[in-house]
């Protein structure tokens, strides 16, 4: 019997340690996990810049002064290429290049987009589908709304909008 009670007695042991390791794991999980959540609630190129600041952001800056606007699932090393070729004016090629990328990046955009603001997936698949037929006059303006609109809903930021100043009104009337 006291065979029986030391083995036991040793199984427990090893259930609790198990147990121990497996919230501790569990507890370094959450924490990571947490540590993720705040990134994406804040500045969308925040991450990039803190992963490599004098690389992405002369980078990224470049892309948009030329239009383009980095992607999520673009490398660093994409996005180093083509800011650097941006910048030395060889921007056919890099142009080029960020066309290809968005060429085949279209269709997961475009499930990105609806899964992330279900609202708006209406608009989004018709604006993709009008870019598909090259119907740019149409899906280029609605897809920068969208965009100015999803980054006010999410960063509480307008990206393509303006504020309307106050102008002062005119009278017509003599004095």
């Amino acid at each position: 019997m006291h065979g029986i009670e030391s083995a036991f007695k040793h199984i427990q042991q090893a259930v609790k340690k198990v147990n121990d390791e497996i919230n501790r794991v569990k507890a370094l999980q959450q924490n990571r996990l947490a540590q993720i959540a705040s990134i994406f609630q804040k500045d969308p190129l925040e991450p990039l810049n803190a992963l490599g600041e004098p690389v992405i952001k002369p980078a990224v800056q470049e892309m948009m002064l030329n239009g383009w606007y980095p992607d999520e699932n673009m490398t660093i090393g994409f996005m180093r290429e083509v800011g650097e070729a941006l910048a030395s004016k060889q921007s056919t090629e890099a142009c080029r290049q960020l066309f290809l990328y968005f060429t085949e990046s279209l269709s997961r955009i475009e499930v990105e987009l609806s899964s992330l603001c279900p609202d708006r997936a209406h608009i989004i698949k018709s604006a993709f589908e009008a870019h598909r037929r090259g119907e740019y006059i149409l899906s280029v303006p609605v897809l920068l709304a969208q965009a100015d609109g999803i980054c006010q809903e999410k960063i509480n930021k307008e990206i393509y909008s303006k504020k309307k100043s106050k102008k002062k009104k005119v009278s017509l009337d003599a004095d």
